[in-house]
């Protein structure tokens, strides 16, 4: 009887060549697999980005703006060599809780200007109308007091008739606002101010010439007096109006 005669050493290492290729295409696999959930994951899961608005900050004793150090603009976008006229709000903070927005406006309402706006169950902590020629110093008030702040910024395009007028009855309105903080000064009087805008022309079409029409209607319907404890409530209101330009 003959016997086949097997070769158990080349069938050992053909063994191990075959673990070892299994081995290194199970790598390669798990590899790529691995490479296709990240970049899976990457793709559904949402970005956290900064500059965008309505990022929720966490509530302390100090609310930071969503830009954290950053500038927010708004108004009507204007292209290069148009004449604008910009308005400075400062938000002071930005919480979830009215209980802490309160506390960072206790700090700083005694400047007549602060407000608390409340916008999709947050409040900002806001102060202002500042111009490009005091808001930074104001800035740095407010850090002094252990407050940071936010510029939002809004742009007027001077060159559309609507927010020409939007703007000339802010600037003219504001005036009065802040003359009520003048030494010896007990009150304003609207009277002129509200004939000014009598002879303003009389635009009846145009983009957001509704917001126009209803600011006219408000000017009008001012009581005859300012005083100073009027102010915050009405720099909400200018805050309201100059934000539908957004």
């Amino acid at each position: 009887m003959k016997y086949t005669k097997y070769n158990y050493k080349r069938r050992k290492n053909n063994a191990v060549f075959k673990f070892l290729s299994s081995l290194l295409v199970g790598i390669v696999a798990a590899g790529m697999i691995g490479l296709g959930v990240g970049l899976l994951i990457w793709k559904v899961l949402p970005l956290n980005d900064s500059a965008q608005v309505g990022t929720e900050i966490t509530d302390g004793t100090q609310g930071v703006a969503e830009e954290s150090g950053q500038e927010q603009q708004g108004g009507t976008p204007v292209s290069e060599g148009e004449q604008t006229s910009e308005y400075y709000f400062l938000q002071c903070g930005y919480f979830s809780k009215k209980d802490n927005a309160e506390q960072t406006y206790a700090k700083i309402s005694s400047n007549g200007r602060t407000f608390i706006s409340e916008e999709a169950e947050k409040f900002r902590v806001l102060t202002g109308i500042y111009t490009s020629e005091n808001v930074d110093s104001v800035i740095q008030d407010l850090g002094a007091k252990g407050v940071e702040s936010v510029k939002i910024t809004f742009t007027l395009n001077e060159n559309d008739p609507v927010e020409a007028q939007v703007s000339a009855i802010c600037d003219g309105y504001l005036k009065i606002l802040t003359t009520t903080f003048d030494d010896g000064v007990d009150h304003v009087n609207t009277s002129e101010f509200k004939e000014w805008m009598n002879t303003l022309d009389d635009i009846s079409s145009g983009e957001n010439i509704e917001i126009l029409q209803n600011f006219k209607t408000y000017i009008k319907e001012l009581p005859e007096e300012l005083t100073k404890e009027k102010v915050s409530s009405e720099m909400d209101y200018l805050y309201d109006v100059l934000s539908s330009f957004k």
